[in-house]
């Protein structure tokens, strides 16, 4: 198996985000809630930020289903 390297962070959150089932754990390790000192796809400015953002977006996705 060829491990899947995603130099952008913020994308790298949002694909584990992305492929995991409701009760999977995603592990973000490192920033915590340092501010990150690059730019970076998503427009966050740090890993909670990220989250916070791919919470809202997952919650958007599913009220625009029930439409």
């Amino acid at each position: 198996m060829v491990p899947l390297i995603i130099p952008d962070r913020t994308n790298a959150s949002k694909y584990a985000w992305e492929i995991t089932d409701k009760n999977d754990i995603i592990a973000i390790t490192s920033k915590g809630p340092d501010p990150y000192t690059e730019e970076f796809m998503l427009l966050s400015k740090t890993d909670a930020e990220t989250i916070k953002y791919l919470f809202e977006l997952r919650k958007d996705l599913s009220t625009a289903e029930n439409i």
